[in-house]
């Protein structure tokens, strides 16, 4: 975005609005007629626009710059830049810093547009004129009705988007969209990733307490794999110690583990003796 924006001020990244290089005679970046280098950069335009030998067009805010005209040695590069310089100084700075947004490129863009043909300017296809008085709309700097630029060599029926400047800040205005639909999605990523962390916060929770719960009933049972063998082998009638039948009858029923407690009190009968006369 940021190459953009100062491709649009200076038509080149690494050069500044200081540059003389980027600014031109009037025959070339402000009449008709040259060698078409209107609106190759906006530093250069706003120099057509707001100076000339006596006074300014469309700029009340510069006040009387007159360095870039058609007099003398004025007609140069290194006079535009300087008439630049002071313009810029005349600028009332904003109160705070201001942040390049799609809103500010539109805005900017639409009122640029509006003042395509509105000045009492002479001349053919005056429609594709910015500035300019009531006498001729040729450009050159000369005086107040010659602040202009006469966009005819690259604008037909005001169409902006062919000037330099112009496809840089519709370039940037496209990143800027991208990028906000990029923060969109990722800010629904972010509420679709807190949804998921949330059901697997509760299904963790719900496994866990299950989990908890299954080992507390295992615990009560004897799980080791050789007595559950071991009591398996067992007839019926030899199902005693840490086994213990599930049948009612005599005949029937599975020899199967006991629980933990019952394994328990048998060794404790074991070492008391008692388990002999509980048997009796």
């Amino acid at each position: 975005v940021l190459k953009h924006l100062k491709e649009a001020l200076t038509g080149d990244q690494n050069k500044e609005a200081t540059d003389d290089s980027i600014y031109g005679t009037h025959a070339n970046h402000c009449k008709s007629g040259g060698q078409a280098q209107q609106g190759v950069n906006l530093a250069s335009d706003l120099a057509c626009l707001c100076s000339a030998a006596t006074a300014t067009n469309l700029c009340d805010a510069a006040g009387q710059v007159t360095d870039y005209s058609n007099s003398g040695g004025a007609d140069t590069g290194t006079q535009a830049a300087a008439a630049l310089a002071k313009i810029v100084k005349k600028c009332t700075s904003p109160d705070e810093t201001r942040h390049i947004s799609i809103a500010a490129i539109d805005s900017a863009l639409v009122q640029f547009a509006s003042l395509f043909g509105t000045a009492p300017s002479t001349g053919a296809n005056t429609e594709n004129v910015i500035g300019g008085g009531a006498t001729n709309n040729d450009c050159d700097g000369r005086d107040e009705n010659s602040a202009c630029i006469d966009y005819n060599d690259i604008v037909k029926t005001k169409d902006i988007t062919k000037i330099p400047w112009v496809k840089q800040l519709l370039d940037a205005r496209k990143l800027l969209i991208e990028a906000e639909k990029q923060t969109q999605q990722l800010n629904a990523n972010k509420v679709i990733l807190q949804g998921l962390q949330l059901q697997a916060a509760t299904a963790y929770a719900i496994l866990g307490n299950a989990a908890k719960y299954s080992q507390a009933v295992e615990g009560r049972e004897s799980a080791a794999p050789d007595i559950r063998t071991e009591c398996n082998k067992k007839s019926k009638g030899d199902c005693n110690g840490k086994c213990k039948s599930d049948g009612s009858e005599e005949t029937k029923g599975t020899c199967k583990p006991k629980k933990v407690e019952e394994q328990q009190s048998h060794l404790t009968e074991k070492v008391t003796g008692t388990d002999e006369k509980s048997d009796k």
